[in-house]
């Protein structure tokens, strides 16, 4: 597993209650959530196969409700 670092930023005021409720929704924690879509924007795919398959049935879930 790679290293992690510890990265501080800023979110725009009218992002941040959006940005908390799809956290929400999502069922993860902000870190992983912006690990998934960074690695989205950047077209870069997750090297856990296990976060991948949880990533998936999360969207899944979303998408039937």
């Amino acid at each position: 597993m790679s290293k992690s670092l510890s990265v501080t930023f800023r979110v725009p005021a009218e992002l941040v209650e959006s940005f908390t409720n799809a956290v929400s929704e999502c069922g993860t924690d902000k870190t992983t959530w912006l690990i998934d879509a960074v690695r989205h924007k950047l077209s870069q795919s997750d090297s856990n196969p296990d976060h991948s398959m949880i990533g998936l049935v999360e969207r899944m879930n979303i998408n039937s409700i």
